[in-house]
């Protein structure tokens, strides 16, 4: 596959800048058309039925706070947009013209929904989605945002870390268990493996037990012009995500490639054990695919 349109989630938090910042790196590698989308909450009691029955203060005062909150995070997207794109001189176009756009190109989109259904269908529409992680204001690990990235979207999701980073995919780890997740997350990681500068495979053997063999994935790769080294780590059950994390500092925090996981349970409490550890301690840009 080719990385021909992305839509990054600029929510005008104190993440935005480096999801702009990244979607736009990405964009120009790829030569994509890149869209920074921004979603604000509607700011009318119609659409807000959890609240029908309340009191009219208590909505309008609800509303003027919706109201509130949306222009300060309207005038923060505005403010990034300026600098990054127009001040840049970077080709802008409008969303309409996204589906004919052949190179790099941005269009700003500015959105009024619901954040997790805006995001899982117009996300279906790109072949990559960048989005920051929610803090605990947002929701954080159980934020309905991150949750439609991840498992509504249907694309692979680039997740930026919130630390200083160095170009996204110079180095990248790639997380191999055998699984199908894995092999979605690889085999939708292609364009950013291709353009690595160095990719290793990292397979944790849980108590000892080593199920599959990373040479298989390694030769994968080869037919793809990849070159890749693999490692096999041992660690307890309970420490797969810290193991795949160190590895990926160890190889110079540039991009950790995995699965997200998890079945049944309410997707293994939203997205299971080892994907949990990895987005709740993470400080390396993260690609997901489920």
């Amino acid at each position: 596959m080719d990385i021909r349109s992305i839509l990054a989630v600029v929510d005008g938090g104190p993440e935005s800048r480096n999801v702009l910042n990244t979607a736009l790196e990405l964009g120009r590698r790829y030569d994509a058309a890149t869209a920074l989308m921004q979603v604000l909450p509607p700011e009318t009691h119609a659409l807000l039925p959890v609240i029908e029955d309340a009191p009219s203060s208590v909505v309008g005062d609800l509303i003027d706070d919706i109201r509130r909150t949306n222009a300060h995070r309207r005038g923060n997207f505005d403010a990034l947009y300026r600098e990054t794109v127009c001040d840049a001189g970077l080709p802008e176009i409008q969303p309409g013209e996204l589906v004919a756009a052949r190179h790099f190109s941005v269009a700003k989109l500015t959105v009024t929904g619901h954040e997790n259904r805006e995001i899982a269908t117009r996300g279906r529409l790109f072949d990559l989605v960048v989005i920051g992680m929610p803090d605990e204001e947002s929701g954080g690990l159980e934020s309905a945002a991150l949750e439609a990235a991840m498992l509504e979207a249907a694309r692979p999701l680039l997740i930026t870390c919130r630390y200083p980073r160095p170009v996204i995919g110079r180095n990248v780890t790639v997380a191999w268990d055998g699984s199908r997740e894995a092999a979605q997350s690889i085999r939708n990681a292609l364009p950013l493996l291709k353009s690595a500068k160095a990719v290793e495979i990292v397979h944790v053997v849980e108590d000892g037990k080593a199920d599959v063999d990373p040479e298989d994935i390694r030769k994968y790769l080869a037919l793809h012009d990849i070159t890749a080294t693999t490692h096999s780590i041992p660690a307890p059950h309970n420490r797969v995500g810290e193991t795949l994390l160190d590895a990926a500092r160890t190889n110079g925090h540039a991009l950790l490639v995995m699965g997200a996981y998890g079945a049944g349970a309410a997707i293994e409490y939203m997205f299971g054990g080892v994907t949990r550890y990895v987005l709740s301690a993470m400080d390396v840009p993260l690609l997901l695919s489920h």
